[in-house]
């Protein structure tokens, strides 16, 4: 191409290639063995994917052959496909040098180019990629002549037309209730990496179809994001697929909170395949309101995981009571977030009653035994009320509030592990219970003449105004 016009418009260049191409057109007779690979390649797998090679180093290749007038040979035209976009410098970013590899694909006697350059656009699919219009555009003149599976593909499916093939495989696959892959699987294509690029951009159709279907079955809603987001091993297809999903499950309920029974199974697929917002600040991939939605539900999970988990650990009269005034500070809507710690029963418990992926924290014990080092069974429920910190133990231990309006120490909410230390707090003074009180340490007593629940209510008052009757938990 030496001395050449190498830049006569990559727009005229698709014109060109859009119209009565065939492959070998313009070249030589192809030999018997040509022919004989040519037919080899139409009934073979369809699918390539691109082998171990630096393809920064062919792209670099292919452009400097081009731009130099020479041919590009066979090998080159494969390893071509692979180099459109994703590669430095990418073919697709050059305008005549893309024009001048389409129209060698096309003319080329055998299919293996062509196979690689389909494949290419469905691995590394995304409907902003540069001249994505031109590329498919020519593919799509030459699948009839390419043959199965591209030619059904492309009338099945347009597999060659963006808005066509994202439209086609999302509605059939909602229709049948399979996931797109099982379509494209049926017509010979191959097996395809669950984040090839086409499907990611199938499976976020079905998820925006998902979100603005009714809800009048939510556990539908979530069997249907479940079947859109992950693929056959349950492993979520792609990390974009991510807001998509989650938006899907939670979009509907931010104007109403559905009973426990709707919440644990939504939370238990968050948990599962998103994390925990609690321990992922910044890193979630949930929008804010849908954080919010996540958070209140978790918290109220939480709740309840310490409730029950206490319950089945602690003797009643360490906990029956307490569980009576928290579920009656919830019920006011005044908790924030909860977080439980639990060390090993009470962690076993919470898997063995919430499932594997339930979220909470763990006592880090020292390798010495310590004096504060809690005992079996033992465990910690923090709350956040308003600029209020709560930390109450169970069994026999002591509700400890810090205000970090006016003091600093209280521990940070949503860590994975705590030392127990970090959750008692020093007092000064006379000790008794009034003066442990006034600093915010009320301790626990069984018996009909304990106050301990009113002297919490009263600092609550003291403190964020807050009003909570004792007819709430006393019953």
């Amino acid at each position: 191409m030496a001395g050449q016009d190498v830049r006569p418009g990559l727009r005229a260049a698709a014109r060109a290639l859009a119209g009565p191409w065939r492959f070998g057109e313009g070249r030589p007779q192809a030999t018997a063995a040509e022919a004989a690979g040519a037919r080899v390649d139409v009934v073979g797998p369809g699918l390539m994917r691109p082998s171990p090679k630096d393809y920064d180093a062919i792209a670099r290749h292919i452009v400097a052959t081009v731009k130099s007038g020479g041919e590009l040979s066979r090998a080159d035209l494969v390893d071509a496909a692979f180099c459109v976009w994703t590669t430095k410098p990418a073919i697709a970013e050059d305008q005549p040098v893309l024009a001048v590899y389409l129209r060698a694909v096309l003319r080329m006697a055998r299919l293996r180019p062509f196979r690689a350059l389909a494949s290419s656009y469905i691995l590394g699919f995304r409907r902003d990629r540069p001249e994505l219009a031109v590329i498919s555009r020519c593919l799509a003149t030459a699948a009839a002549t390419a043959g199965p599976p591209w030619s059904m593909l492309d009338n099945v499916y347009g597999l060659f037309d963006p808005a066509a093939a994202i439209r086609r495989l999302s509605e059939r696959a909602w229709a049948r209730g399979v996931r797109p892959a099982r379509l494209l699987a049926e017509l010979r294509l191959g097996r395809l990496p669950r984040d090839a690029g086409l499907m990611v951009a199938v499976h976020a159709a079905g998820l925006e179809r998902c979100r603005a279907a009714d809800n009048r079955d939510p556990l539908d809603r979530l069997e249907k994001v479940a079947l859109w987001a992950l693929d056959d091993q349950a492993k979520l297809v792609s990390p974009v697929l991510a807001p998509l999903a989650i938006d899907a499950l939670l979009a509907p309920f931010r104007r109403e909170t559905p009973d426990r029974a709707i919440r644990d199974p939504f939370c238990q697929f968050i948990l599962t395949h998103f994390g925990d917002p609690r321990l992922m600040p910044g890193s979630w991939p949930g929008s804010a309101l849908n954080d919010a939605i996540a958070r209140r539900w978790l918290s109220e999970q939480s709740l309840r995981m310490f409730f029950e988990v206490v319950a089945r650990l602690a003797q009643p009269d360490h906990w029956g009571e307490r569980r009576a005034f928290w579920e009656a500070v919830y019920r006011a809507s005044l908790v924030d977030e909860a977080w439980p710690v639990f060390e090993t029963q009470g962690a076993d418990m919470a898997r063995q009653i919430f499932g594997a992926y339930a979220s909470f924290a763990r006592f880090q014990t020292g390798s010495v035994p310590d004096a504060a080092d809690p005992g079996p069974g033992q465990a910690v429920l923090m709350l956040q009320i308003g600029s209020l910190r709560v930390v109450d133990w169970s069994h026999g231990g002591a509700c400890v509030i810090w205000d970090s309006d006016a003091e600093e120490g209280a521990p940070a909410l949503a860590r994975a592990t705590y030392e127990a230390a970090t959750f008692r707090k020093p007092v000064r003074g006379l000790d008794t219970i009034e003066s442990h009180a006034a600093q915010g340490v009320f301790w626990h007593s069984a018996g009909a003449d304990t106050q301990w629940q009113d002297r919490i209510a009263t600092y609550l008052f003291d403190k964020r105004g807050i009003r909570l009757s004792s007819l709430a938990y006393r019953g």
